[in-house]
């Protein structure tokens, strides 16, 4: 038991410096200071020459401020909701512990006048690299996202669309890894919401734990010779509940991430705004730029979300489509030992389980 004591002293020093870091926050104004410092970036003349240089030598993913006062706490209209459409996806895992690999994934809408939906079955072609070794699990998230985005570009499509809102669980920007199967997905989904041009559509994140209007702030810090890693801990829906009553909404900001960059080139460039939907919950809410740019949509966005996430703080036409769409664990665990059944009885053989995970009590099929 000697390693509890190591543990025990690590963990003595880590909360210190946790400790040093709280006094140097609350020294530096605490909430109400990172308030104050986030006014003051519309009075630095050179905020976006600052942002410019962040973006053009590291990979800064931090907010980028456009035409509204960036601390702003601005009321949702009234009567200004309209219905919005759900859409959210899932998926089977290929198992690791079984010998034949095999993915599903789908996506659906709910609401509007019908359901939408997007499937895809995949086998070992798509799962099995040239090494043999299974896809990483964010190929298949990937994908899943790739599916949520074929049904926005359909439902966008859609006539009585034009009466609601789209909404996306997630983001409007694609996944970016690694690997030429998620680069494929990711330009497919830009085109996805390259295609939606002029269309409403919004993205949908609960309690996000981004820290864009962070990254911000630590430039306005740097400038004004403060340290930048007083706020370390703190995300972005920690501000917000500071900045914003409930049922308000934050300024509009472009996404300076990297990712936004393919989308900026084709006119598509992603915007996003916080919104406090409830004492606890904050969503952040990702628009395209033909969105940001009307203030008339906004209040559409903004009233709609808002209006639909009453009862849950989240929108209830994404719960719904996450219950129509959700596989469960169970149902996914028994398809793949239906499939190793259907293995073993057409002659498909088996490897001996290593004697390492025979010696911790565990039994693999293959």
């Amino acid at each position: 038991m000697e390693y509890v004591t190591t543990i025990l002293e690590e963990l003595a020093g880590v909360v210190e410096k946790t400790r040093l870091r709280s006094e140097a926050f609350q020294r530096a104004g605490g909430m109400p200071g990172l308030v104050a410092l986030l006014r003051s970036v519309d009075r630095a003349p050179n905020i976006h020459d600052l942002i410019q240089a962040a973006r053009s030598t590291q990979d800064w993913i931090g907010a980028v401020p456009l035409h509204e006062p960036v601390a702003s706490s601005i009321p949702a209209p009234p009567d200004a909701a309209v219905a919005v459409i759900g859409i959210d996806g899932s998926q089977v895992y290929p198992s690791s512990d079984h010998p034949v690999a095999w993915a599903y994934l789908h996506a659906a809408s709910w609401g509007g006048e019908a359901t939408v939906w997007e499937s895809q079955f995949f086998g070992e072609d798509m799962l099995l690299d040239e090494s043999g070794y299974l896809v990483p699990g964010h190929v298949i998230d990937a994908w899943r996202a790739l599916c949520e985005g074929r049904v926005l570009r359909q439902v966008v499509d859609r006539a009585w669309c034009a009466r609601a809102i789209p909404l996306i669980d997630g983001s409007l920007l694609p996944w970016e890894r690694d690997g030429h199967l998620v680069a494929r997905a990711a330009a497919e989904y830009r085109e996805c919401i390259v295609a939606g041009r002029g269309r409403m559509m919004a993205a949908v994140s609960s309690s996000p734990a981004s820290r864009h209007l962070i990254h911000l702030l630590r430039l306005v810090a740097g400038e004004a010779g403060q340290s930048r890693s007083f706020v370390k801990h703190i995300h972005d829906r920690d501000l917000a509940r500071h900045l914003l009553s409930v049922g308000h909404r934050s300024a509009i900001f472009k996404l300076g991430s990297p990712q936004n960059a393919a989308l900026e080139h084709r006119a598509a460039t992603v915007c996003m705004f916080y919104l406090r939907t409830s004492s606890d919950e904050v969503l952040r809410i990702e628009v395209p730029i033909w969105v940001a740019q009307d203030p008339d949509a906004v209040r559409l966005v903004h009233a709609s979300i808002l209006a639909d996430s009453q009862g849950l703080a989240y929108p209830a036409s994404l719960a719904c489509a996450h219950h129509r769409v959700a596989i469960a664990p169970g149902l996914a665990d028994e398809l793949h030992k239906k499939a190793l059944s259907m293995y073993v009885r057409r002659g498909g053989s088996l490897s001996f389980p290593p004697a390492k995970m025979r010696a911790k009590g565990r039994r693999q099929a293959s």
